[in-house]
């Protein structure tokens, strides 16, 4: 007869365990305050059921258990790197017989672990759970045990799940500056978990990562055959991952959010690869990074949204319906050497080059990507050429428009659309069709009423030259076919007055006054159509060198002739010609607008009429009161290093606010570092004068720093440029168009000297 044994209530309660294991290099500690089990009789069964024959029989009926303050440590850790405060698991039915595990409840709550990776890359766990691996002598076979036939397999299914607040401590230490991740507020949820073959399992998690990002995925797993469907949800802080872009590049990431909004479908067939599927939407807000080296924005935007997201890894097909780019802004610069920007953030780090084992390829499915449209709204660019004889900047601004078409189809056409304005003044449109696969493109750009004092630099690297005055419209059409350059390029330029000679070697040998009187019409207009011819297969192929090549020709052609100047119109504009300004300010006054009023109802009633404007700036006036500004600046870049330094964090001196208590810390700091003979601290801490009758300590200091800093050419100039600019500006609102206006080049004036009043100078002549 077999034993028969049955308990019908079963309770243990508050049992601590504490055990180390003091045979690895790190002895690790497992405390566990309170363990509690329990097992309750039902209606119809006893708690526990033991019945002992040929085979042993065993049940539990309503179990529960009960784990409090569980923690795990090791020796060389002060913190617990696993700490548990409370995990249930209750309804438990266990039958042996029949091989079947059912609970109701598993819950746990306010874990917390601490995790990191180890500078030769390794988790912390793997070095204190890792097992050392007994060999085996050459030639054992390892016995495998034998199956039971007939034995069923264990079905095990829990009901609901819950672990809820549980906290992440990681540290990637395995990059110079270790990166912690701090991931808190986990929670995950199921219902019906079982392991039964075609079972869905759904599940909820949520979890926030650092100050402001989240993680959310609902959806259902099915175990066996493996497949997934999930729904994500995320926004993470791109400058948390600061440590791992200064690998590769001197840029900060200032700000900026990536967000994910997408269907993941997954699958795992046998004989097939693992199929991922990815559907939805994504975007990165508010992205700033700043360059390193100039400390200045680099590349940012307001949005960058893709729409219409359809990734098949398995299939290796990518689809974006729209790429939306909202207020992009990037900086490119050519230097002196003809280098660029580009390449002085990007970091080559010879210790981590290795030597590349070439493995074969193995041949798969080509890729096929698309993307319906990239639609740009409001972009700017900024662009440097320090290579010139005089260096050359301009900013193109309220770029709209879209790329079209493109794809991996062969011989797909790609369109580009855009229109925007240099320096806020003058429209530009490029229009134009790539095709990727035979190299070939179709291009137009045209600028119009462009202010020619802008592109100074290209005239005087060409023609030595300056110019002080002129407005172009550029037409340029630049075709590639079968590697085949053929060009042309339209100019009309209007008005156009050389100014001071520059000494360029490249410049030609021309008598240019001569040749632009000879080209001038009547209205003062120079038209050019420069047709452009080459072979991109041609190792001497170089653009600038053909286009500098053709203008040489055209002008080459000109027979000599006097060069005539444009006159002036004489008229009653005495009260006109002068715009007078604040000093150190390029904003205009209430009685200066009405001047410009007047001047705008004469072009309106005198068509024929142009106004040249030429702003002016004067350092004996101007520069004390730009002193204060570039003096506060100084102080505003330290506060930044300081946060910086202090804080480890990245701040925008644009966004930096100097309260009085900072002004007169970091004023008395610099004063002090500046003229140590003339102060220093007290006993306790605070600024003096060592000769305190000079007066107050912080107007000597604001004296004395302001005046060591002296004037700047650059601030001045572009004070200068400011002036010119608000006129025109002004002008176009009242409803006088570009081609009537004129921007001469800028005077800056760094004599000693100080006159009644500042003022650009403007001129009226005959269009």
């Amino acid at each position: 007869m077999p034993w028969f044994i049955a308990v019908n209530q079963l309770a243990i309660k508050q049992v601590a365990f504490d055990f180390t294991d003091k045979t690895r290099t790190s002895p690790v500690n497992i405390a566990l305050k309170s363990f509690n089990v329990s097992a309750e009789k039902t209606e119809d069964e006893a708690g526990i059921t033991l019945v002992v024959g040929e085979k042993v029989q065993l049940s539990v009926n309503n179990g529960q258990i009960g784990l409090y303050d569980l923690a795990l440590s090791t020796k060389k850790q002060t913190k617990s790197l696993i700490k548990i405060p409370s995990f249930e698991v209750s309804g438990i039915l266990f039958n042996l017989q029949n091989q079947n595990i059912e609970i109701d409840k598993v819950t746990a709550k306010n874990a917390q672990v601490r995790s990191w990776l180890t500078k030769k890359g390794i988790v912390n766990y793997e070095t204190i759970f890792a097992e050392k691996h007994k060999k085996t002598k050459k030639g054992a076979v390892k016995k495998k045990e034998d199956k039971d036939e007939a034995e069923l397999p264990w079905t095990v299914s829990i009901n609901q799940l819950a672990m809820n607040d549980f906290a992440l401590d990681f540290e990637d230490q395995s990059i110079k500056k270790p990166v912690r991740f701090n991931v808190q507020a986990i929670n995950l949820t199921a219902e019906k978990l079982t392991n039964k073959k075609g079972a869905k399992l759904p599940f909820s998690l949520a979890l926030k990562l650092n100050r402001s990002g989240y993680l959310k995925v609902k959806g259902a797993t099915v175990v066996e055959p493996f497949s997934s469907q999930l729904k994500v949800n995320s926004k993470i802080a791109l400058n948390d991952f600061q440590p791992y872009i200064d690998k590769f590049a001197r840029l900060d990431i200032v700000s900026g959010f990536f967000n994910v909004n997408v269907a993941v479908n997954l699958a795992q067939k046998k004989g097939r690869p693992f199929d991922v599927r990815i559907k939805g939407n994504s975007k990165i807000d508010s992205l700033v990074t700043r360059d390193q080296l100039l400390h200045k924005d680099f590349v940012k935007w307001t949005q960058l949204k893709l729409e219409g997201l359809d990734l098949n890894v398995a299939q290796n097909k990518y689809l974006i319906k729209t790429v939306k780019i909202m207020g992009p802004y990037a900086r490119f610069m050519i230097k002196k050497d003809r280098s660029t920007n580009i390449s002085d953030l990007l970091i080559d780090d010879a210790t981590e080059k290795k030597t590349v084992v070439k493995q074969p390829i193995k041949k798969g499915k080509a890729t096929q990507f698309k993307i319906g449209a990239i639609n740009i709204v409001k972009g700017a660019l900024d662009f440097s050429d320090l290579s010139l004889i005089l260096p050359f900047s301009a900013h193109i601004q309220q770029l709209n428009g879209n790329v079209k078409g493109i794809s991996s189809v062969k011989n797909a056409i790609t369109t580009i659309k855009l229109a925007g304005k240099v320096a806020d003044l003058a429209p530009v449109k490029i229009d134009g069709k790539v095709n990727v696969d035979k190299s070939d493109f179709d291009l137009a750009l045209d600028f119009n009423s462009m202010p020619l004092p802008i592109v100074t630099p290209y005239m005087a690297e060409f023609a030595g030259r300056k110019i002080e005055k002129g407005n172009m419209s550029l037409s340029l059409k630049y075709k590639i076919e079968n590697k085949q350059l053929s060009a042309s390029n339209s100019i009309l330029i209007d008005q156009l007055e050389l100014g001071d000679e520059v000494d360029s070697p490249n410049a030609v040998s021309l008598p240019l006054g001569l040749a632009i009187a000879l080209l001038e019409d009547g209205d003062g207009k120079i038209k050019l159509d420069v047709p452009i011819t080459g072979s991109l297969e041609d190792p001497q192929f170089s653009l600038f060198d053909i286009v500098f090549d053709a203008f040489v020709n055209v002008f080459t052609k000109v027979i000599s002739s006097p060069f005539s100047a444009i006159s002036s119109l004489a008229g009653d504009d005495e009260d006109m010609s002068k715009i007078v300004f604040t000093a150190g300010s390029a904003a205009l006054t209430e009685s200066q607008e009405n001047k410009l009023n007047g001047l705008a109802d004469a072009l309106v009633a005198r068509p024929n009429l142009v106004v040249e404007i030429k702003g002016r700036a004067l350092s004996a006036q101007d520069w004390p009161l730009l002193q204060a500004d570039a003096l506060k600046r100084q102080l505003i870049d330290i506060k930044v290093e300081e946060v910086k330094r202090d804080d480890n964090k990245t701040i925008l001196a644009e966004n930096t606010v100097l309260t009085d208590d900072d002004y007169q810390r970091l004023l008395a700091d610099l004063f002090i570092q500046k003229f140590p003979t003339l102060a220093d601290r007290s006993l306790l801490g605070t600024p003096r004068l060592i000769e305190p009758l000079k007066g107050d300590f912080y107007q000597v200091a604001n004296t004395k720093l302001s005046t060591i800093i002296p004037p700047d050419a650059v601030r001045l100039q572009k004070l200068a440029t400011s002036r010119s600019q608000s006129i025109a500006k002004y002008l176009v609102e009242k409803g006088i168009t570009m081609d009537r206006m004129f921007l001469l080049s800028v005077d800056v004036d760094n004599e000693d000297q100080a006159e009644d009043d500042i003022s650009a100078t403007l001129n009226l002549t005959v269009k």
